[in-house]
């Protein structure tokens, strides 16, 4: 069976998911630390655990889709966080002092 459509368990999930970061951004990031991609790939493994606790043993495919759900999610979150007003504006914070 070809190794793109085999189950993914969770301990290969996290070397998976750094392989395609990897590839993806090598040659814009050559001279980045592989350590970079690894501690990547744990925080995106993280958040994937969270986002989908139930999937557990699943394709490549499947992984790869949900990875760009979070981070289009996480990417879409910054861009309306940066886009809210804040609460206070520098008349109120003068005149509290």
């Amino acid at each position: 069976m070809n190794y793109y459509h085999q189950q993914l368990p969770r301990h290969q999930r996290t070397e998976y998911i750094m392989r395609l970061l990897y590839d993806s951004y090598a040659s814009n990031l050559k001279h980045a630390n592989p350590d970079v991609f690894a501690a990547l790939a744990l925080k995106i493994e993280r958040i994937l655990l969270r986002s989908f606790p139930n999937d557990v043993d699943i394709p490549p495919q499947v992984l790869e889709a949900q990875m760009r759900h979070v981070i289009e999610r996480i990417l879409f979150s910054k861009e309306t966080v940066a886009l809210q007003p804040n609460n206070y504006t520098v008349d109120e914070l003068l005149y509290e002092v």
